[in-house]
């Protein structure tokens, strides 16, 4: 070897054993200094320049459940009536203000809200909320003590709105009124072959009074006379209502939908039928708001919005915003909540009393 080169070998492994030494003696102490004035190894924390994950002791920023689209969040109430003026005429409603005491007594029967649905999509928390409120929630109308589904009759719906903001802490943006006939064409336009259910048991009921009238046929009443005259027997027209639907998942066309929400004979009362609604309005999002469901709901809102068996103030602006978020509805997380309270007897009507601070909390999240 030469010389120089020699020389140059010798003096190169000299300095690095003597850094090496200093090295090891003083990068510990610089680190504890560094340490001390809080300052840290960058790649503890962030993983290094080869993509590695940081230490499982170091915590990860939380995930935004926001819901980027180009549309609003809103608040919906949808109300099922039972309000039938194509099967009853004595409703007292129909009547004027200045009738008499005989057409009073005639039209007797009232109307009330069967079914009360309240829908939250919303962007910034990312979820899409669905709850049923029971109809039979305690409430002081014009300062009576009634029920949600009473009051519906006597109050305009801005009004019945507050009563329910009252109870929600939500403002309602939009509502829709449904008679059954508007949700049977609803249904039955939207699927075709019916929607897939679950019936969660065994349900039969008949109500004489209500007659389902065959179109073409006669709503006339018969009577049976005997040889004196006497009316010994009263043939009513059409066929009685009748639910008669078996536990079990099947397709339900709107006639046994409008049945199945209808029912109303649980052991567990009013609490169950809101479970049944809200599990039946959840199988619609799931599978019809979407893209593909586009076409479907474009006619189902000129069905809404026709005002022929209900009401809404779902302008043609309002519509496209509540059609961009329901074809967005797969970017939401679903959550169906459970109104909190208790059942109680009050002069002989059972009444659900929900309980106000825990309701309060359940819905803050979605406030605006």
């Amino acid at each position: 070897m030469l010389p120089a080169v020699k020389n140059f070998v010798i003096s190169f492994a000299i300095a690095a054993l003597i850094f090496g030494i200093i090295g090891f003696a003083v990068i510990p102490f610089m680190k504890n200094v560094m340490d001390n004035f809080g300052v840290s190894d960058v790649s503890d924390q962030t993983g290094d320049a080869n993509g590695d994950e940081p230490p499982a002791d170091v915590p990860s920023l939380p995930t935004s459940n926001k819901v980027d689209i180009n549309a609003e969040s809103f608040t919906m109430m949808i109300v099922g009536s039972d309000y039938q003026p194509n099967v009853f005429d004595d409703y007292r409603a129909d009547i004027p203000t200045d009738a008499t005491a005989d057409e009073y007594m005639e039209n007797s029967r009232h109307y009330t809200a069967d079914a009360i649905l309240i829908v939250r999509a919303d962007k910034d928390e990312g979820h899409f909320v669905i709850t049923a409120l029971p109809k039979n929630t305690y409430v002081v109308s014009h300062g009576i003590e009634t029920t949600l589904a009473e009051a519906y009759e006597t109050v305009d719906i801005e009004y019945f709105k507050q009563l329910v903001t009252s109870i929600i802490s939500l403002k309602i943006d939009y509502h829709i009124e449904m008679q059954f006939d508007m949700f049977k064409r609803v249904i039955d336009m939207m699927y075709p072959t019916g929607v897939m259910c679950n019936g969660p048991q065994d349900m039969y009921y008949v109500n004489e009074e209500e007659r389902i009238i065959t179109p073409g046929s006669s709503n006339e009443i018969e009577y049976i006379y005997d040889s004196q005259g006497n009316i010994i027997e009263t043939i009513l027209p059409g066929e009685p209502f009748k639910i008669d639907l078996k536990k079990g998942t099947y397709k339900l066309d709107g006639e046994k939908s409008c049945q199945l929400l209808r029912y109303a004979q649980y052991t567990e009362g009013e609490s169950k039928r809101c479970q049944v609604l809200s599990s039946y309005f959840k199988s619609i999002a799931d599978s019809s708001f979407s893209d593909q469901g586009l076409v479907s709901l474009t006619s189902a809102f000129k069905v809404i919005m026709s005002g022929k068996d209900g009401k809404t103030n779902i302008t043609d602006s309002a519509r496209d915003n509540i059609m961009t978020v329901l074809c967005n509805y797969g970017k939401f997380t679903p959550k169906i909540l459970t109104i909190p309270g208790n059942y109680t007897e009050k002069g002989g009507k059972t009444y659900f009393e929900y309980t106000y601070s825990a309701v309060h909390n359940m819905f803050a999240p979605y406030k605006e």
